[in-house]
């Protein structure tokens, strides 16, 4: 754990169960601090002076050039984000910048993919990110909407894409959560694994909870130890649930600091559920975790695992009711 004249990066981890356990593993390296506060839930303004404190304390040449680019990225997205054209408007002057802002909401619960986004107001055009932000901002009013904005310099040929933000409400505040740039410093945004298993049994029912969703979502946990000695996490859930249908199930990889390769991180969001929390039609997911965890008490962790891939892949309603 950091000390005192340093941040505790551990405290940006919203899960209390995951953060409490990584606390007891061995200190995360500076570049793993650097992921967590990436996709943390929290103004980009913090997470520049948080990647700007990390560089002060790199040692070796990697973690410099790494926490550099970080720090490069974010002054350069909150440069970019004052832009040129603040009192700009047509007629005045010609303008260099231009902003779309659009209002959207995603929710696990509902959708397959985060990506795949239900707009539900019509894009508008700004000449400056402000006057994107004040539009943004009378419309964004539950923790899972967002305003996605993206700014454009104007050239000869065609308008050059420069910078995307995303705006939200983080304890009742509104502001900029997350950014994204073309060219290399695009670099820092790869995906990386999680750097110790999640604190999860295979068959635990787990849940993704938080002002990001709308409502739960609730799976079942499966936790691998590969051939290669890496941890492999996955959550078995109910993707759609029709009146009337039998429900359709997913598994989704859970061992990446991003959450189903969005902009949100599975370190905030993932905690324990009850069956009794369980709506009533994904009471199943109950009967499927209890299975698989007396599968694994007596027969071990592999086959647990091998149970859960049954369940989840091979006619799941009537495996679970036998």
């Amino acid at each position: 754990m950091a000390g005192k004249e340093e941040p505790d990066i551990y405290s940006w981890i919203l899960s209390p169960k995951i953060r409490e356990a990584w606390r007891k593993e061995p200190p995360l390296s500076l570049t793993e601090q650097a992921a967590i506060i990436y996709l943390a839930y929290r103004p980009v303004e913090e997470k520049l002076r948080a990647i700007t404190g990390l560089y002060a304390r790199a040692r070796t040449n990697e973690e410099k050039e790494e926490l550099g680019k970080a720090r490069c990225f974010y002054e350069t997205a909150i440069q970019q984000m004052k832009g040129k054209d603040k009192e700009a408007a047509p007629g005045a002057q010609t303008p260099e910048e231009i902003w779309m802002a659009v209002c959207c909401d995603y929710d696990m619960a509902e959708e397959s993919h985060p990506h795949h986004m239900n707009h539900y107001e019509d894009p508008r055009l700004f000449y400056s990110y402000e006057a994107a932000w004040e539009w943004a901002s009378r419309y964004v009013e539950c923790g899972w909407e967002c305003c996605l904005i993206w700014k454009w310099a104007l050239q000869k040929e065609k308008p050059e894409d420069v910078l995307e933000c995303s705006v939200r409400l983080v304890n009742g505040a509104f502001c900029t959560t997350h950014v994204y740039m073309e060219g290399p410093l695009n670099d820092f945004e790869r995906e990386r694994r999680l750097p110790y298993p999640l604190p999860f049994s295979t068959g635990d029912l787990v849940k993704l909870e938080g002002p990001v969703f709308s409502r739960p979502v609730f799976g079942v946990w499966d936790k691998e130890l590969g051939a290669d000695g890496i941890w492999y996490n996955w959550m078995g859930y109910i993707e759609q649930e029709e009146a009337g249908e039998e429900p359709f199930f997913t598994v989704q990889n859970m061992g990446y600091h991003r959450l189903n390769a969005c902009e949100l991180s599975v370190l905030d969001w993932l905690c324990p559920a009850a069956k009794e929390e369980l709506p009533d039609s994904q009471k199943i997911l109950g009967k499927i975790a209890e299975t698989i965890s007396r599968v694994r008490k007596t027969r071990g962790e592999e086959a647990a695992a091998r149970r859960f891939w049954e369940m989840f892949q091979i006619d799941c309603p009537k495996r679970c009711r036998t």
